[in-house]
């Protein structure tokens, strides 16, 4: 594969710099680079400033691919330099969900559902047998949280999806299952992080529904599955991670969004 090396426009261009990486095979024996820094310079070639990109491996430790005892390229921080190459402002701060499942035994390749997700109970005997199921999990590894420079913040919460509906087709008697992944019902953003005071929350509601959700009168549960995923398969008896749901999610025909401040 090829990358970005540099962006030119009439004023300045931007160099891209990779490093090696200890994940992220590409299929032949070679490892994707990961991105560093980018440079910015004058097109006379005064160096003007850069930013630079600070990871590690703390996110599903073991999976295949990866270095012994890491786990997955993590961006923690966006860095900001001068022409001086000192840091001018804080730095971008990225937070993730907790738990953080690591792979440690043949068992945990398993705890994927049918949607492709996390399913913390999936063993090699359940593996990814019903469509119809949603781990409290779905939403490992998910980014939760941005610091940003300015001292603010932005918070995501995660909840799993629900669907009444499989295409035309009512799910009934059953209200609603639970499946297809995870989706997102509310968003803080606080001008100071650590501070609840003056943060903006704004909750979103779901539904199949083409008309507006009343927030005090329904929860906005349900959508439509367009199909259900079959259960995943073994590769040479090894599982075969990452694949369900190519053409399975969960949809909504409408989503209200509700603002209010915190103080």
């Amino acid at each position: 594969p090829k990358f970005v090396d540099t962006i030119r426009t009439d004023t300045n261009y931007a160099v891209f710099e990779y490093g090696a990486r200890e994940d992220g095979y590409d299929g032949v024996g070679a490892r994707y680079p990961k991105l560093d820094r980018i440079k910015l310079y004058r097109n006379d070639g005064v160096f003007l400033s850069s930013v630079e990109f600070e990871y590690d491996y703390s996110l599903k430790v073991g999976f295949p691919g990866t270095a012994s005892g890491k786990g997955v390229l993590t961006l923690k921080k966006i860095k900001f330099f001068d022409s001086a190459s000192k840091e001018f402002k804080a730095p971008i701060e990225f937070s993730y969900t907790t738990p953080n499942p690591g792979f440690s035994t043949v068992n945990d390749y398993y705890k994927y559902d049918s949607w492709g997700y996390y399913a913390s109970t999936g063993t090699s005997t359940s593996h990814r047998t019903s469509p119809l199921y949603n781990d409290v999990s779905a939403s490992a590894w998910s980014l939760n949280k941005v610091k940003w420079s300015t001292g603010g913040s932005t918070e995501w919460v995660y909840e799993g999806n629900y669907y009444g509906f499989i295409n035309d087709r009512d799910t009934a008697p059953y209200d609603s299952f639970k499946g297809g992944g995870v989706r997102v019902p509310e968003v803080k953003n606080c001008p100071n992080a650590g501070n609840a005071v003056g943060c903006l929350i704004t909750k979103y509601l779901y539904s199949a529904s083409l008309e507006p959700l009343d927030f005090e009168g329904d929860t906005g549960t349900t959508g439509v599955a367009v199909s259900i995923p079959g259960t995943y398969t073994l590769l040479q008896e090894n599982p075969v991670v990452d694949q369900a749901g190519v053409v399975s999610y969960v949809g909504y025909s409408h989503v209200t969004e509700i603002n209010a401040y915190n103080e």
